[in-house]
């Protein structure tokens, strides 16, 4: 891959990290494509671009410093496909003084224009939710549609008389 490529992937990382740090929601925005896809561990579908930067805005007004520890960046450019995976722990201070760590693994593709069109974030949840519970008495995240996904296609269904545990009707 030609070091200019690997360089601007780069760039574009540090871009986005740092303007996290910096509490810049506009700078986050416009690193963003209008289309792109968010998905969480945990989440049931992607959240698009107004939902993910909701997220982003509770979680910058939830913390009033944060700061991410890189351990490892790997960027990739194959096929149709280019950008990076990044694992990092993200240390942020909640509006109380409580202290928060979570090590996440992060998996960002750009299009072809440079902006960021996929996300795919990975956690531990247990350790989400103890986070979340440090920072829930100054907000609360914006509210998730938790209803399961509508199963795949050709995918068998269960009924309410083939429930684990129960026991078919007998006549």
């Amino acid at each position: 891959m030609p070091s200019s490529t690997t360089e601007a992937i780069a760039e574009v990382a540090d871009r986005l990290f740092t303007a996290i740090e910096n509490s810049d929601r506009a700078a986050v925005a416009r690193m963003w494509s209008d289309d792109i896809a968010v998905w969480r561990a945990g989440a049931h579908r992607d959240d698009d671009k107004a939902r993910a930067l909701r997220v982003i805005d509770w979680f910058v007004s939830a913390t009033t410093k944060r700061r991410y520890e890189v351990l490892d960046r790997q960027i990739f450019e194959h096929g149709s496909g280019r950008g990076f995976v990044q694992q990092h722990v993200l240390h942020a201070a909640g509006q109380t003084g409580q202290s928060i760590a979570l090590r996440v693994c992060i998996v960002i593709k750009l299009d072809a224009e440079g902006l960021i069109n996929r996300i795919d974030e990975y956690f531990d949840p247990a350790e989400q939710f103890a986070t979340l519970a440090r920072l829930r008495p100054v907000a609360s995240p914006p509210a998730r549609d938790l209803r399961p996904a509508p199963p795949l296609a050709g995918t068998p269904q269960r009924s309410d008389n083939n429930r684990m545990g129960s026991t078919p009707d007998r006549q």
